[in-house]
């Protein structure tokens, strides 16, 4: 009886490992599939490299000088204006 209950514990690790192994297979890609440039990698790039410096030198000073100016008050009623206006769609 206890070998029994050991077998059926251990039963659905190993279901689960076999099923990993098999998907595992299944993920794999050929070099070819591999080797495939990305045909907008330039421009992927240059997009990436402006939103980094949009973020740096635009985003960042003006959320750090509006956290300095509002007070934990204004703060939480803009949260919420904004937290209400995202609700209108669910009611």
């Amino acid at each position: 009886m206890n070998r029994q209950r050991t077998i059926f514990t251990k039963l659905p690790l190993l279901a689960n490992t076999i099923v990993a192994m098999v998907l595992t297979g299944c993920a794999t890609t050929t070099p070819k599939e591999a080797a495939q440039n990305d045909p907008w990698q330039g421009w992927n790039k240059g997009a990436q490299s402006f939103n980094d410096g949009f973020d740096k030198n635009l985003l960042k000073p003006v959320a750090k000088g509006y956290l300095n100016v509002t007070t934990t008050a204004i703060d939480d009623g803009v949260t919420n204006f904004f937290s209400n206006i995202n609700d209108v769609g669910v009611t």
